[in-house]
């Protein structure tokens, strides 16, 4: 498996995310981590700058916007890039702030078709398989 990192924010400004969480560093970073359903592969973010819970969008420092879709939930994919960043960006400690941040997180208030339209694509939360070759890091 490769990780590679995002096309710029001028060419993908927004990102739509399943199976999603938020991750917090010891130094109180935040990251988005979930899988891309556009791109098809799991994606950790720059550390988020704003963050709406009740629409469940965020910014990052990068300027790329992010919509949290559906509940929260865990992608192996997303997870393996998260392990990664830890790793690589010498992460000492980190613990899941979701449910903290976003208390109904375990709501599906929000679907993909109802934010951007479908194709005929199959997801992973549809049961979809996901392509494990491409990890993706913002």
């Amino acid at each position: 498996m490769s990780i590679y990192l995002s096309s710029d924010v001028s060419e993908l400004p927004e990102i739509y995310l399943e199976l999603w969480s938020i991750r917090e560093t010891a130094s109180g970073a935040r990251y988005f981590v979930g899988f891309d359903v556009e791109q098809r592969d799991g994606r950790v973010s720059t550390p988020i700058v704003e963050l709406d819970c009740v629409r469940r969008v965020g910014v990052t420092e990068s300027g790329r916007k992010y919509f949290l879709l559906g509940r929260t939930g865990h992608n192996s994919d997303a997870e393996y890039v998260w392990k990664w960043c830890v790793a690589n960006w010498r992460v000492e400690s980190w613990k899941d702030g979701t449910s903290v941040l976003i208390p109904d997180c375990r709501s599906g208030v929000i679907r993909a078709g109802e934010i951007m339209p479908q194709d005929d694509a199959s997801h992973p939360a549809d049961g979809g398989s996901v392509n494990g070759d491409n990890k993706c890091v913002d």
